[in-house]
């Protein structure tokens, strides 16, 4: 039960982190050049930042699980 809340719960931050980057850094990119956001989006930049932010939320979780398994 508690595996599958932390997992939802990864997921929404996630959703939100993507959104908020995407809003925040890209939104005058949009209103002036479409197509060069679409290409900033998909860069490899943007890949590698995604990947990092993944990896640091899986080692977050892993902590997460370790300190819940002390407690209990």
């Amino acid at each position: 039960m508690r595996r599958k809340s932390l997992s939802t719960l990864k997921v929404i931050i996630q959703a939100q982190y993507l959104n908020f980057y995407q809003v925040g850094k890209f939104a005058h990119i949009f209103q002036r050049n479409y197509m060069m956001a679409l290409s900033t989006l998909f860069s490899k930049d943007f890949q590698n930042l995604r990947k990092r932010y993944q990896i640091l939320l899986l080692k977050e979780s892993q902590q997460m699980g370790r300190d819940s398994t002390q407690i209990g």
